[in-house]
């Protein structure tokens, strides 16, 4: 009997434990929940990007510091034309490495960066995101998200390496503010995918340092 009640209870806190704090307590204008609350039920495959490789090594290498020259890099757009970081030199950029297009807490991440591009483009900062999906990808999600800024291929993790984004399952979130000058003001890579900078911390962060 003792023995019948223990598993029953067992059962009950697990079931309730399991439940807890995945419910979104919101959701934007494109229908997606607080990153925070959404489960780990997404396969790594599907958070660097579904068909990426994964890196060659699973010795990572460390996050640019504040005060470290941005690597420059040539990648392809979401329309198939060449971005050199060098080439904006001048130019405020904040470079955001992500996971993979169109999956969740990526999705909310842009989102919300696209609806306070004005705030952004206000400070002379031009956002760029960075995922190792392709072009056809990238264009796909750039037009179903009505997202008002560059998207570039990095599929094979070379440039993730250089800012210290790539990690044992692909591409990790990070974002690096980078001055005229190409030095990194502003750098910070998650520990963990499901977390992300918000909007109003970034703005806050560059009024900061110009």
């Amino acid at each position: 009997m003792a023995m019948t009640m223990a598993m029953t209870m067992g059962t009950t806190s697990a079931a309730k434990a399991g439940s807890c704090g995945f419910r979104p307590r919101g959701r934007s204008r494109d229908g997606l929940p607080d990153a925070v609350d959404f489960p780990l039920r997404v396969g790594a495959e599907r958070y660097h990007g579904g068909s990426a490789p994964l890196p060659k090594s699973n010795q990572e290498k460390a996050m640019l510091k504040v005060g470290d020259q941005a690597p420059d890099f040539s990648l392809q757009d979401e329309a198939g034309q060449t971005f050199r970081l060098g080439e904006h030199k001048g130019q405020w950029m904040l470079l955001v490495f992500y996971p993979g297009d169109d999956t969740p807490v990526c999705t909310r991440q842009l989102c919300e960066y696209r609806d306070g591009i004005e705030e952004f483009e206000g400070l002379g900062v031009e956002v760029v995101g960075i995922s190792a999906d392709d072009a056809d990808s990238h264009r796909r999600f750039k037009e179903k998200r009505d997202l008002p800024f560059t998207l570039l291929s990095d599929p094979d993790l070379e440039v993730a390496e250089a800012y210290g984004c790539s990690g044992a399952l692909g591409m990790k979130r990070g974002v690096f503010l980078v001055d005229p000058e190409r030095v990194v003001r502003y750098a910070h890579v998650e520990a963990v995918a499901l977390f992300r900078r918000r909007r109003d911390e970034l703005i806050d962060v560059i009024r900061s340092v110009q």
